[in-house]
């Protein structure tokens, strides 16, 4: 994992449980390294360099196309936030952190 996700690990294990309400707060007010610190986690899974069972996997490619969309690489933190902010966003960041868990 990154810098990034090292600094912020705590924060990210505290996304894989909280409630969808706490998350749309913690993304609308977060800085701009935290949302980047998501972007890597989702990145580095979608990627395979974080080493997945395949449950995992299939837990992960149910909301495969919504960590994509946040992961894109030539849209703003701004729209990262508004993607992440989303319901879909929220389950699919939710479900990304509570399979990497046990990675950080």
């Amino acid at each position: 994992m990154s810098d990034r996700v090292s600094k912020y690990r705590n924060e990210l294990k505290l996304l894989a449980t909280s409630q969808p309400s706490i998350a749309r707060i913690l993304f609308k007010h977060a800085p701009k390294s935290f949302i980047l610190a998501i972007n890597d986690a989702v990145w580095t899974a979608l990627t395979g360099v974080v080493p997945l069972s395949p449950g995992d996997k299939a837990r992960i490619k149910r909301v495969q196309a919504v960590l994509r969309r946040i992961a894109r690489p030539n849209i703003s933190v701004a729209q990262r936030r508004v993607a992440l902010s989303t319901k879909s966003g929220i389950k699919a960041i939710q479900t990304l952190f509570e399979v990497l868990q046990v990675h950080f």
